[in-house]
């Protein structure tokens, strides 16, 4: 006996129902209370997709197969990554638009991007500035790429120190172990 799910039409039923779901979500009117209006967003996300961030990520042998081949450098986002941050603002877009939040048409949007300086991070911001506002060019704010950048990295630019023995202490006492 076969599974249902394998023929043509079982698909592409549940493919339209996946996007008719998807729709009538992205394009839902957030629900805010009365008399309380949304005037601004910040949305905080991770890079994209991306491979392994060094060369080799496992020792030979490790892995019973070997570790796949990645299409971009170690770290960098890759092009499934750029497709699927586009696709999440592109989703954004039509939520933040329904709310009010963004034009229908046109740039005329206050939108701030601000990256951290990897490459991944950089493109990951390019390709939600694409989503978000299509055919505008949004500035992206970031730090030269490959350095410290303070609004990133307080603690391995030296911005923050960390004392490890009072982390530690501060860690036990929460936890109930000083």
């Amino acid at each position: 006996m076969t599974m249902g799910l394998r023929s043509g039409a079982t698909w592409l039923k549940l493919a339209v129902g996946l996007l008719a779901l998807h729709a009538t979500t992205a394009a839902a009117r957030p629900q805010v209370p009365a008399g309380l209006r949304v005037d601004r967003v910040v949305v905080v996300m991770r890079h994209g997709i991306r491979p392994p961030t060094k060369a080799q990520p496992m020792p030979q042998g490790v892995a019973r197969d070997p570790w796949p081949a990645w299409p971009v450098a170690p770290g960098w986002l890759t092009p499934h990554g750029a497709v699927a941050v586009e696709a999440i603002a592109a989703s954004d877009r039509a939520v933040f638009t329904s709310a009010g939040l963004l034009p229908s048409r046109g740039c005329g949007a206050t939108v701030a991007l601000l990256a951290d300086s990897d490459q991944r991070t950089i493109a990951t911001a390019e390709h939600y500035a694409r989503g978000i506002a299509p055919g505008c060019r949004l500035a992206i704010e970031h730090a030269p790429e490959s350095t410290t950048d303070p609004l990133f990295s307080q603690i391995d630019g030296g911005h923050a120190p960390l004392d490890p023995a009072r982390a530690q202490a501060a860690v036990d006492a929460a936890v109930g172990l000083g």
